[in-house]
């Protein structure tokens, strides 16, 4: 009910159990019109913008829903954990966009997309010399 009401902007919270309570209603329906207006009129920052990275994770449009996002940290977190989820579909281009706006995580962001890439490759020449990785320390030869 409160993320309707703060939707038409008929009430804004005012307490921090108002803030919470507020949250509870946007987690039980992230994807629901209204939600990161919902958000948007938490008082608490963190609580804010630990809404609107919920919702905009829980979006199609990761990157113009990222922007919505209050600037600082919640917004660098919500670009770089879209950026993850795009590398993990194999949408590099995505991935690489979205990563540019990470901010403060941009060197983390760029360095699991380089890593990624590097396993891939390193995937490839195991198999073409009968190496099977069994974990990131270990290898078996599988024919000489």
């Amino acid at each position: 009910m409160t993320l309707w009401l703060l939707a038409l902007g008929c009430t804004t919270p005012a307490s921090p159990a108002e803030d919470a309570r507020v949250f509870a209603d946007v987690l039980s329906n992230p994807r629901a019109p209204g939600a990161m207006a919902a958000c948007s009129a938490i008082v608490d920052t963190n609580t804010q913008g630990e809404c609107q990275l919920k919702v905009a994770l829980n979006t199609e449009d990761r990157a113009a829903a990222c922007g919505e996002v209050r600037k600082g940290l919640y917004r660098d977190e919500c670009y770089f954990l879209a950026s993850e989820g795009a590398r993990r579909k194999g949408d590099i281009e995505a991935a690489v966009s979205l990563c540019r706006g990470a901010g403060v995580f941009l060197p983390d962001c760029q360095q699991h997309l380089w890593q990624g890439d590097l396993r891939r490759v390193d995937a490839r020449l195991a198999d073409d010399h009968g190496v099977r990785r069994l974990g990131p320390e270990r290898a078996v030869r599988l024919r000489e």
